[in-house]
């Protein structure tokens, strides 16, 4: 395959397929870490790579990861391979061979933590 870096593209649309939630556990993390309102900061990733090759966004949700089955994938995954979408986003891990044969990854962008928030002390209150 030959591929050309482009950094222009002039408000042509990446196409970004984002993996809402699911409620079938096909996610790869366990459902009560993530909602289906729990994409933000993919949306974020996103504006940053189109904002810096002069693209615009094309988001195509999907509800399901989806599954290799005689050997055709299916749903993000499929759509991955298929070429349907430029970027697959969502919590989706890379420790599957069946999936390195066929996808390129990313090391990972988001990792599951408590925030904390850390301010000074007041000098004055101790608090």
């Amino acid at each position: 395959m030959n591929v050309k870096l482009r950094s222009d593209f002039r408000g042509l649309p990446i196409i970004f397929g984002v993996l809402n939630g699911t409620s079938d556990g096909q996610t790869d993390i366990a459902e009560a870490e993530t909602t289906a309102n729990d994409i933000a900061p993919f949306l974020d990733f996103a504006t940053i790579v189109t904002n810096s090759v002069n693209a615009s966004i094309e988001l195509i949700p999907h509800e399901k990861l989806g599954t290799l089955t005689n050997k055709v994938w299916s749903h993000l995954l499929g759509d991955v391979v298929a070429g349907t979408v430029d970027i697959g986003l969502g919590y989706i891990t890379s420790n599957d061979e069946e999936r390195w044969t066929e996808m390129t990854f990313s090391h990972p962008l988001i990792r599951y933590m408590s925030v904390k928030f850390l301010s000074r002390k007041n000098q004055l209150t101790g608090k």
